[in-house]
């Protein structure tokens, strides 16, 4: 003999909530498109006709509206839904150009608003119906109702409407769809990174990695970066697919060197910086370099670029130099042996004779005299080969004769 236990208000509590789980999930896989709908919002409409036909005719734009659209896909917002949201935004529902129904669309969240205005023009009632896309405020569709009375346009208005979103948004859907279930995802790299992709002889891509849908079939793709060779490969599509293309550099690395910083550098007199200069990539070719130091005349140097192959070049640029002649000496002209420093280097002793750099810009001449050192500071404004004279004079005390002390003879 079997028993049935009698169920607790537990096992009841559960079995519902699996049940309620169960169907949640059932409605999610079989309706998805529930999070993919899109929003279209109708505006009031403008013009110089009587509030009553202007109402008449918003409300049958919605209606027609609403009966060419797949409630699945889309979903009409009402005239309560817009103006409580542009209230609570503290904004005006009513304008008339395009920008203005674009910026009321975004505000409320519609994806496509719906605009229109209506005159009337020798006891002809004109309707015109417009849409954009609020996302890229483009102009989606247009079309103009006609007639005779207030009556007769409010009653046209319905139908055509219907043919309006039948030709514009829903065939823009159809045509996206089918050709999105056409298309195969395919992803394009390069290294280096950067690269243009072509397919077919036309762009694609700006710039890799990126991810675009290809339809069916093969294609010739082609990799293009500059100062690199291009890549090009013929592929049959595959969804999910990736390709990569290993870029060869077709371009010519060129390697300065100079002990001297500060070097103005120019290739093909363009100027590329200064010494240090890190290494700089060109073209293959004929080039002219051209070193320009600040006192030092131009130095230009023709070579020719091979792909691929790395160039070294040293620059070895001189100053102009121009003689200097630095002497020392006491309050009484005698000449002092002292140290002499050029922009801070040690350079000899006086008497100094020789040439120095036109660009250098202070001369220090030091002396020891009774353990006491002196030193004479100058600045240089030298020209090539104009001859620079220097004295400096440094003080040097006089040493006073110890006298001697004359002893007291003491008779005895």
């Amino acid at each position: 003999m079997i028993r049935l236990n009698r169920p607790t208000y537990k096992n009841v509590i559960v079995l519902y909530a699996i049940l309620i789980v169960d169907f949640m999930l059932s409605y999610l896989l079989f309706c998805p498109t529930i999070f993919a709908q899109e929003y279209i919002a109708v505006l009031d409409v403008e013009g110089t006709v009587s509030e009553a036909i202007k109402i008449q005719l918003a409300d049958e734009t919605r209606a027609g509206t609403l009966s060419a659209l797949p409630r699945s896909q889309f979903t009409v917002l009402t005239r309560e839904n817009m103006l409580s949201v542009l209230q609570d935004q503290n904004k005006d529902a009513t304008c008339f150009e395009g920008s203005c129904e674009v910026e009321i669309g975004r505000n409320i969240g519609a994806d496509f608003i719906i605009s229109g205005q209506v005159v009337q023009i020798e006891g002809t009632y004109l309707y015109s119906v417009k849409i954009h896309n609020t996302e890229t405020g483009a102009l989606v569709g247009t079309h103009r109702i006609e007639g005779d009375s207030g009556l007769s346009l409010v009653r046209n208005t319905a139908d055509q409407t219907k043919d309006l979103i039948s030709h514009t948004l829903v065939q823009k859907i159809s045509d996206q769809e089918s050709l999105k279930e056409s298309l195969s995802i395919i992803h394009f790299t390069s290294n280096p990174s950067g690269a243009q992709v072509w397919l077919d002889e036309s762009q694609i891509c700006p710039t890799t990695p990126c991810t675009i849908g290809v339809s069916d079939g093969f294609h010739i793709v082609e990799f293009r970066k500059d100062r690199h060779q291009f890549w090009k490969a013929e592929f049959q599509t595959k969804s999910g697919m990736e390709i990569r293309a290993d870029l060869i550099s077709s371009s010519t690395t060129l390697h300065l060197a100079s002990p001297m910083a500060g070097i103005d550098i120019f290739l093909d007199n363009t100027y590329i910086g200064k010494t240090p200069l890190s290494p700089q990539e060109i073209e293959p070719g004929s080039h002219v370099l051209r070193y320009d130091g600040s006192c030092s005349a131009p130095i230009e140097e023709q070579f020719v670029a091979k792909e691929g192959v790395d160039l070294f070049r040293e620059i070895n640029i001189y100053d102009y130099q121009t003689p200097i002649h630095v002497k020392a000496i006491n309050q009484y002209g005698k000449v002092l042996r002292s140290r002499v420093y050029i922009d801070g280097d040690f350079v000899g002793y006086t008497p100094f004779s020789e040439s120095i750099s036109t660009c250098s810009d202070r001369i220090e001449v030091e002396s020891e005299i009774n353990g006491l050192v002196q030193r004479r500071s100058l600045p240089l404004s030298l020209k090539e080969n104009a001859a620079e004279y220097i004295t400096l004079e440094f003080y040097q005390k006089k040493q006073r004769k110890k006298k001697r002390k004359k002893r007291k003879k003491y008779r005895r």
